[in-house]
């Protein structure tokens, strides 16, 4: 308690992080930090009740992030918003999703998808509640697919394909020839969970004009139950063993055979 009212910086920030292991009682205190001129403690504060309290204590915490400008605060929530979940965190979090701050936009983009994606991303059971996309958020996402910022680009294909947003198929397949390889990676994947079977072209392109895209173009044509064609397996013949290997590891095995070996 000492340390909490007249301790330098260091104690004050030990305090209020040891206030995790006192319970539900603790809220109250450290919520009393939240105004502080400190940003490192207002940090701190929020990391503390949003893990003494979970989902109780979302309500406590998004007042004052609406008037937070340290993004180094908002991280700390964001994190924890996506391990809680529900459709309170998913509607603060994707008041993000339109700001500048590339970091921020991001992260709010990963944590819509973990929220409202349809497939659980962890197998221990571990996620937080889920919670549906909204076609506004789906709208805000969508733009992003034609943002400058490559990770930006990235993370909306991410969210597409994990919520299966066949709106954007037109988009996607254009990403499968974006200038940054791991946005057409994502393409690649997007297109395979949307089932995006005009992309075969763009696909058939790729395979044969870069070795490293062969492998992934390998996973999308055959999980999208397309045989390869006698040109790509031609094509394939004069590649390095390496490639090779790698697009015979590729192959979506799970229903037929798609290339005679």
């Amino acid at each position: 308690a000492r340390d909490l009212a007249v301790g330098n910086r260091d104690q004050q920030l030990a305090a209020i992080a040891a206030l995790k292991k006192s319970g539900l009682l603790a809220i109250p205190i450290a919520r009393d930090f939240l105004e502080s001129d400190d940003s490192l403690v207002r940090e701190t504060a929020v990391d503390t009740i949003l893990t003494l309290g979970g989902a109780q204590t979302v309500s406590i915490v998004i007042p004052y992030l609406k008037e937070e400008r340290d993004t180094n605060v908002i991280h700390v929530a964001m994190r924890r918003f996506r391990d809680i979940g529900g459709t309170t965190v998913r509607d603060a979090i994707s008041g993000y999703v339109t700001l500048e701050d590339e970091d921020l936009v991001v992260a709010a983009v990963e944590s819509l998808t973990k929220i409202c994606g349809k497939a659980s991303s962890s197998p221990f059971g571990t996620d937080g509640a889920k919670a549906p996309a909204t076609s506004e958020i789906n709208a805000s996402v969508a733009r992003l697919l034609d943002d400058p910022r490559w990770r930006v680009r990235a993370a909306a294909l991410e969210y597409v394909a994990s919520i299966k947003d066949s709106s954007v198929g037109d988009q996607v397949i254009l990403l499968l020839d974006d200038e940054d390889e791991f946005v057409r990676a994502q393409a690649i994947s997007a297109a395979v969970a949307l089932q995006l079977t005009s992309a075969k072209d763009r696909l058939t392109k790729l395979f044969l004009s870069d070795d490293d895209m062969i492998a992934p173009a390998t996973t999308a044509l055959t999980g999208m139950e397309i045989v390869l064609p006698p040109d790509l397996v031609a094509h394939l013949d004069t590649r390095p063993p390496d490639v090779v290997v790698g697009a015979i590891k590729a192959l979506n095995r799970d229903t037929k055979p798609f290339l005679e070996v």
